[in-house]
């Protein structure tokens, strides 16, 4: 049973890559266009967004594990995440990825399944399950997927874990297009991007490969876009306003998308 209690989704998608992080929320309420909702008799709790967690920048999405009282102490919680609706084109693969961790050291979460709906046609990715989450955060990136048909999506992640293990944290939830897996890895290994905060300039090293540098906006507006020659390159950002942005480095296909915080 679903308790929508919050709802406050856009019809409107917005652009690729989109990046929902909780900068633009008012704490504790959730970035315009997102919604929290229980999904079990378990607990009331749903997502909020908090700060200043160890291991995170900025606002972070919070939900409290709690037990309702008079549940049994063995019970399962269950909470869904709602994400801003965004564009799919049946051509394109996609993944999904999120930065997450826990408030105890022996948190575990048994489940997180993303549901993927355009009209009465959804489905899951395959799940992340059995997941040993810990104080430290961790990131973990979806395999690649497509669509059957295209046009206007929501995405919603849905939780599942044992009660009482105090608070999950969750970050940096990113829906792009999947690169080339051969070139990507190559890209990925070897790219240094530093240094992160940064104040007015960027430097890029091993940019073996890689042809094109683009910064975007978390809405997904691109700012910069420029060409690299050689293994080096230097991205200047002493006009952009303070705040966080999606530096992406293209090689053919391929590209790996680096978070990157201005000062």
């Amino acid at each position: 049973m679903f308790n929508y209690n919050a709802v406050a989704q856009c019809s409107e998608p917005t652009a690729l890559p989109y990046v929902e992080n909780a900068e633009s929320a008012t704490v504790p309420e959730l970035p315009e266009c997102m919604y929290s909702a229980n999904s079990t008799f378990a607990s009331d709790e749903n997502f909020e967004t908090v700060q200043s967690v160890n291991g995170f920048d900025g606002n972070v999405f919070a939900y409290s594990s709690a037990i309702a009282e008079g549940m049994p102490e063995d019970i399962e919680t269950g909470v869904i995440l709602g994400l801003t609706p965004v564009t799919f084109n049946s051509a394109n693969s996609y993944t999904i990825s999120y930065k997450y961790a826990m408030s105890t050291a022996e948190g575990t979460i048994k489940a997180i399944n993303v549901l993927i709906r355009m009209g009465e046609e959804s489905f899951y990715l395959p799940a992340h399950e059995n997941v040993e989450a810990g104080l430290t955060p961790s990131v973990y990136t979806s395999a690649p997927f497509t669509v059957n048909e295209s046009g206007i999506y929501t995405i919603a992640l849905q939780i599942q874990m044992a009660g009482d293990q105090g608070y999950l944290y969750m970050d940096d939830i990113i829906v792009e297009e999947a690169p080339a897996a051969s070139a990507n890895q190559n890209v990925s290994e070897s790219l240094k991007v530093y240094p992160n905060p940064v104040q007015n300039e960027i430097y890029i090293n091993n940019a073996d490969g890689i042809n094109t540098l683009e910064l975007y906006t978390v809405t997904g507006q691109k700012v910069l876009s420029q060409q690299v020659v050689g293994s080096t390159a230097k991205v200047n950002t002493d006009g952009l306003s303070a705040g966080i942005y999606l530096l992406k480095a293209l090689s053919g296909e391929a590209h790996k998308t680096i978070k990157v915080i201005k000062k």
